[in-house]
């Protein structure tokens, strides 16, 4: 490899986008900088036939030609294949400063752009990019561009974790536009929720024999995203609570028996009857408000009249499983 520094006119050069590893926004800094003292670090170019191409310096390179430079410093390397200046170009990087998606680009790159395989790409870049060196991670990296546009550009954005993309890809893409249209533009989740979202929405799905807007146009779940007066973090919440109970079909029949009992109860406003998260236990708990001595004991007589009725309680499990 051959390197030559010489000072370029800047319309003689052209930018490689390339062996750009992320499209970061202008820097008011280094274009202060720039302005004040000139390019000190040169710019890094390739000569191809005859044109110098930049691969290295694009921020330095944009400043300069809005400050209306005539010509810039460039360290042209010769004699040296493109695969080889990627891989330089990328160790050269920060790495602490590469967040997941321009991870994924840098392996994207390797392999479309410059010759690398999976096997090359993870011996080359997986140490550096700081994940562990396996076949599996730069294939788990690659197939953030198999998501729905929409998803990716979440994800480029630092709005999707990165850890959500394995369990949407489990979506066709028409499934996944659905999911970024209509629960992700409003609900907020954690990485660690996505996994069950997701698989249960298609387990709902399949069970049910149903599209996944045909899911998502449930009633219940329209008013939640509807409401305005939620926040997206609590929305996800409410929607999650939802998706639990329709994934145990069991559920739904216990819960009208118990609202029925409840109905025929007809309790005070100072005493509520409240059953297990679900029905995952066969328990229920009453909880008496009251202010004074005569409070108390109006309400345990109330309770006291309608034994009766709250037997009713255990028998809602019967010929019915729990937790199932």
């Amino acid at each position: 490899m051959k390197t030559d520094f010489k000072f370029v006119s800047i319309n003689e050069l052209f930018l490689d986008k390339r062996f750009c590893l992320r499209d970061e926004p202008s820097d008011s800094l280094l274009y202060s900088s720039v302005e004040k003292y000139g390019i000190i670090q040169p710019l890094i170019g390739v000569n191809v036939r005859g044109e110098i191409n930049i691969i290295a310096g694009f921020k330095r390179f944009n400043a300069a030609q809005k400050l209306g430079f005539s010509e810039v410093p460039v360290c042209v390397i010769e004699n040296c294949s493109e695969k080889e200046l990627f891989l330089r170009t990328v160790l050269t990087a920060e790495a602490a400063g590469l967040n997941d998606f321009d991870k994924c680009l840098v392996f994207k790159k390797a392999v479309r752009d410059f010759g690398f395989d999976i096997i090359d790409a993870m011996e080359s870049f997986c140490e550096f990019l700081l994940l562990p060196k396996s076949r599996r991670v730069v294939e788990e990296y690659l197939s953030v561009f198999e998501l729905d546009e929409k998803l990716t550009s979440l994800l480029e954005k630092n709005a999707l974790p990165f850890r959500a993309v394995k369990y949407l890809l489990k979506f066709q893409n028409d499934e996944q536009a659905v999911f970024a249209d209509k629960v992700m533009s409003v609900c907020f989740f954690s990485s660690s929720e996505y996994k069950f979202v997701i698989e249960t929405l298609l387990l709902i799905v399949k069970r049910d024999s149903l599209s996944l807007a045909d899911v998502l146009e449930d009633s219940m779940i329209k008013e939640v995203f509807l409401d305005k007066s939620l926040s997206e973090r609590e929305k996800a919440g409410v929607f999650i609570d939802i998706l639990r109970k329709k994934e145990k079909p069991v559920y739904s029949e216990m819960q009208q028996i118990f609202e029925a009992i409840q109905n025929d109860l007809n309790f005070s406003k100072n005493i509520k009857l409240k059953e297990s998260p679900y029905f995952e236990s066969p328990f229920f708990s009453l909880q008496i408000n009251f202010k004074n001595i005569d409070e108390l004991f109006k309400a345990t007589g109330e309770i006291e009249e309608k034994e009766s009725l709250l037997a009713r309680l255990f028998s809602i499990d019967q010929n019915l499983t729990f937790g199932k």
